[in-house]
């Protein structure tokens, strides 16, 4: 609804192709110099101050420079490298790798900040410190949809064409609500044990100066709902005894309801399975009864279809925020139970990284992993368990690791798993310190 005028001063008329001169095409291009004073507006709530390039064999127009997206969160102007032909009914850029005029990096997602300690947005702007770390780190078309009052970045099939895959951020700008999905990374820093996510992660936008100090500063909190596949090296046996333990102690009505919230695991399953001809058949199972996970998620030793985190500053962990999660598998045999667990993500700003699970069945029996540095600690309550534990051999304890590493397993005392549910519980509360 602007109109704009703009004036080119380089207008160049050249002959193009292969061929006689005399018999080449001309093509005729045109060049126009926006300063940031122009106050130019490249689409609704994006301005842009650059070159503006036309071309007489090209429908759409060049934009070389830089652009800002104009909303009420942010506090200054945020500009962003852009290179893009644009269509001006249909306003979109793509942003792949792009700095601002300082030459810092900008990126788009939630990163967990060196400096504060603190999980943070950031859309199109530079993170707090470049080595703070991406939980959703998005890239791809961003685009402004008026009716939403939203700005949304991310990958083509997410922004565009409203698929399945890829990572997605959306900022609303009346309510400062900043929402995020696809692919999560968690502990990165683990060493031999990996973790793969997807779910959807929520907050609200907020700026933070990190000249303060950290135990000043409090953000909003962040929430992430995730589906969690965990691989660790742990001898068969071990597994074996909890799926015939949490068989034998839950109920049909422990199952479970994988309607409520389809449009949560329709996503999340679609970035674990590839394949739509798998993909496809297993979300119509989960629809209608329950879930039947392809061959290779045995890889999974533990496999949650749902778990609700929070980020803890003063544990430098995302926490499972509900004592009954949805515990889909146990390397790869089929529970799809709501069973009662923590898991304990720990992700310090030295990137020693930590995880931690607890898993108890209705009959009182629990199970806990800790992972830490090469180190799977265990500990159960479970007879049938702890038996098979210590009657393993050392070549099934102590793993060769590349570099002359290991990996070990060892068993703990269970009050090991008593301080941490104990740790669970007060997660998100006051800390008293010593």
């Amino acid at each position: 609804d602007k109109e704009q005028e703009i004036f080119f001063d380089n207008i160049v008329g050249q002959r193009v192709g292969k061929g006689k001169k005399s018999a080449k095409s001309t093509l005729t291009t045109a060049e126009a110099t926006l300063k940031d004073s122009s106050n130019f507006y490249l689409g609704p709530k994006i301005r842009f101050y650059g070159k503006l390039k036309l071309k007489a064999n090209k429908k759409d127009v060049g934009f070389e420079g830089f652009a800002n997206l104009e909303s009420p969160v942010f506090k200054n102007k945020n500009w962003f490298y852009i290179d893009n032909e644009v269509n001006r009914n249909d306003v979109k850029l793509y942003v792949e790798k792009s700095k601002n005029p300082d030459e810092s990096p900008v990126r788009s997602g939630f990163f967990v900040s060196k400096a504060t300690n603190q999980v943070y947005p950031r859309l199109l702007m530079p993170t707090y410190m470049r080595k703070d770390r991406a939980v959703l780190d998005v890239k791809g078309y961003i685009k402004y949809d008026a009716v939403k009052d939203k700005f949304i970045i991310g990958d083509s099939l997410k922004v565009l064409a409203n698929g399945w895959r890829g990572n997605k951020l959306a900022l609303t700008n009346f309510n400062n609500n900043i929402e995020g999905e696809g692919n999560l990374n968690f502990g990165s820093g683990l060493k031999y044990v990996k973790l793969q996510a997807a779910g959807k992660i929520e907050s609200e936008f907020a700026v933070i100066d990190t000249t303060l100090d950290p135990e000043l500063v409090k953000l909003p909190p962040v929430n992430i709902q995730t589906m969690l596949g965990v691989e660790f090296t742990i001898p068969e046996i071990l597994l074996t005894t909890m799926v015939n333990d949490l068989r034998s102690s839950t109920f049909e009505t422990n199952f479970i309801d994988y309607n409520q919230g389809s449009d949560f695991y329709d996503k999340a399953m679609a970035e674990f399975i590839k394949d739509d001809a798998i993909l496809t058949p297993t979300l119509s199972m989960m629809k209608t009864r329950t879930l039947e996970l392809p061959k290779d998620f045995k890889k999974f030793s533990i496999f949650f279809s749902r778990l609700n985190l929070q980020w803890d500053p003063d544990y430098s962990s995302f926490v499972s925020t509900k004592e009954v999660n949805g515990l889909a598998s146990i390397n790869g045999e089929m529970l799809n139970k709501l069973i009662t667990s923590s898991v304990e993500i720990k992700m310090p700003s030295s990137e020693d990284d930590r995880l931690y699970i607890y898993i108890k069945a209705p009959n009182d029996n629990f199970y806990f992993f800790g992972y830490s540095q090469g180190i799977l600690s265990i500990t159960s309550n479970n007879t049938s368990f702890t038996d098979a534990l210590v009657k393993l051999k050392k070549k099934e304890l102590v793993y060769k690791m590349p570099n002359d590493e290991t990996y070990e397993i060892q068993a703990v005392s269970p009050e090991t798993a008593d301080l941490f549910v104990q740790r669970v519980k007060s997660s998100g509360q006051p800390k008293v310190k010593e």
